[in-house]
């Protein structure tokens, strides 16, 4: 089944799951239902195409030197959702 959902889609849909879970460090997800970055991200795509077009944008709007884990972990929910959600165009 094709989604078709744009990067701006997933990102946005992202940053909107990791608002209503939380935030996992360590983890795609957590056995409470956080989500990092990636997890969010992965859970609202439903398709590699989508993850991997999301992920690529996102990365364009963070710290280039770090990988998206990495930078998910190191910095706290509020920051990880307004990059999620300025990446997504909102």
């Amino acid at each position: 089944m094709t989604t078709n959902l744009t990067p701006q889609q997933v990102l946005l849909a992202a940053a909107d799951l990791m608002e209503k879970r939380g935030k996992a460090i360590g983890h795609y997800w957590d056995a409470t239902g956080r989500c990092c970055a990636l997890g969010a991200i992965s859970i609202a795509a439903s398709e590699w195409q989508a993850y991997d077009a999301a992920k690529e944008l996102l990365h364009k709007h963070i710290d280039e030197d770090l990988s998206i884990p990495t930078w998910s972990d190191a910095n706290d929910a509020a920051t990880v959702i307004a990059a999620l959600r300025r990446a997504g165009g909102a």
